[in-house]
């Protein structure tokens, strides 16, 4: 098959192509005028959510996102699509996602990681008829309107202060894989087993990332969670949520970014942790403010199931999370299912509240909730597929899907789930 943007790194040609079709303004996708036309603008985002106003070398290897222009506008409002890359862990960039330059910037705010507020003058400044062309936000903003935005550009000089490494634990920074062996010694202590040495230990792994991953937002946001601090912030002790064979919590130490589990108090006080903090152990990571989140109070007339976004999202972009006997079906088909799936969902929830299992939205820092999805399996069995739902303004609506493993993980951040549907 023909490359399309594979200049730029790694595509998903075929669900790239379908969303054009889906999206575009044209019924014939001519691949050499995108790939040409890609050649006129370049915009990085940094992890961070902030705009670099160059395209340099050293702006690509510091940037989390690349959108390049395609020459194809969007045939429901007229306004010219991009496309956008992501770099993977590998520092691969991978793609593609197709939106008006705005649509994509609002996606990273909502999807990504930002943990600024200064994207939201990015997004802000970026108006709905722009597109793409220009190398760096300041020459793009230029050439859409010849006016320059005061907005915080991300230059090589912030780029080096974000680099700069201190000794304060960032519990983020450590990624845990399946089969680690500090999983396996957690895994062994473990009162109550689960099913987290299911997959090589991946459930348990992930759930331990989960939790340094909050541990971080709330040390960003002066939050005390779970978690004490060493007197010179070197060290910290957060509360897994786990219960050890002698019923005892069972408490992890993180220190020169090693994980190790916490035998005795008195390594606390070795490693200069407060005597008081000590006395009173921090209790297991809260992912809510008020206990009434974790209950799902959606129903029908309350929910959005023909918001274009979502199901453009969910159908299109997300079409592999199906299973494969739904990949080839007929958007019209599939959307159907989905809907009809969804409507069966919140029936159910009117009679049992916690039918719909809740979990924690990283990116949004709220809590969501997964409703099953059984497209054409019985109720009583388990469903194709998991919808994660949100509540934006009063209303709910479809943000992704998931399989039921991924569901489950999400759902363990919460509280172990005993619903009959979220078994693995």
């Amino acid at each position: 098959m023909q490359s399309l943007l594979g200049k730029y790194g790694e595509v998903d040609i075929e669900k790239a192509i379908e969303t054009l079709r889906f999206i575009c303004d044209s019924s014939h996708i001519d691949i050499d005028k995108i790939n040409a036309y890609s050649d006129r603008g370049k915009l990085y985002i940094s992890e961070i959510g902030m705009p670099f106003n160059d395209t340099s070398s050293k702006a690509e290897k510091l940037a989390k996102y690349l959108i390049v222009p395609i020459g194809y506008n969007n045939k429901f409002n007229g306004r010219p699509l991009c496309a956008s890359f992501m770099k993977d862990n590998n520092n691969t960039w991978t793609g593609v996602y197709i939106d008006t330059l705005k649509g994509l910037l609002n996606r990273f705010v909502e999807y990504a990681d930002f943990t600024t507020t200064d994207v939201t003058t990015l997004v802000g400044g970026i108006q709905d008829d722009y597109n793409c062309l220009g190398y760096g936000y300041n020459d793009i903003v230029s050439n859409n309107n010849n006016s320059l935005l005061d907005a915080d550009i991300f230059n090589i000089s912030v780029a080096k202060e974000i680099e700069q490494v201190e000794n304060t634990v960032i519990p983020d920074r450590i990624k845990l894989e399946r089969g680690d062996k500090f999983i396996q010694t957690l895994y062994d202590r473990l009162l109550v087993k689960e099913k987290w040495n299911r997959d090589n230990y991946r459930y348990l792994a992930d759930y331990i990332n989960c939790l340094l991953r909050k541990i971080s937002i709330d040390i960003d946001n002066n939050t005390l969670n779970g978690y004490i601090h060493s007197k010179d912030k070197q060290a910290l002790c957060f509360n897994s949520g786990l219960i050890d064979k002698y019923m005892n919590d069972i408490y992890i130490l993180i220190k020169d970014n090693t994980l190790s589990l916490l035998d005795s108090k008195s390594t606390l006080i070795d490693l200069g942790f407060n005597r008081e903090c000590i006395t009173n152990m921090p209790k297991p990571i809260r992912f809510w403010k008020d206990k009434s989140e974790l209950i799902f109070d959606g129903a029908l007339e309350n929910f959005d199931l023909d918001n274009v976004n979502s199901l453009n999202h969910i159908i299109v972009e997300r079409r592999y999370r199906l299973p494969k006997v739904y990949q080839d079906m007929k958007t019209d088909v599939v959307c159907s299912k989905i809907k009809m799936g969804i409507t069966n969902a919140l029936k159910m929830a009117e009679h049992n509240h916690y039918y719909c299992a809740p979990m924690y939205n990283f990116k949004r820092g709220n809590i969501q909730y997964l409703l099953p999805v059984y497209m054409d399996n019985s109720l009583e069995d388990t469903p194709e597929v998991v919808a994660i739902v949100g509540k934006d303004k009063g209303i709910y609506t479809v943000k992704t899907l998931l399989s039921l493993e991924d569901a489950y993980i999400n759902a363990r951040m919460i509280c172990k789930p005993d619903n009959n549907w979220l078994t693995v």
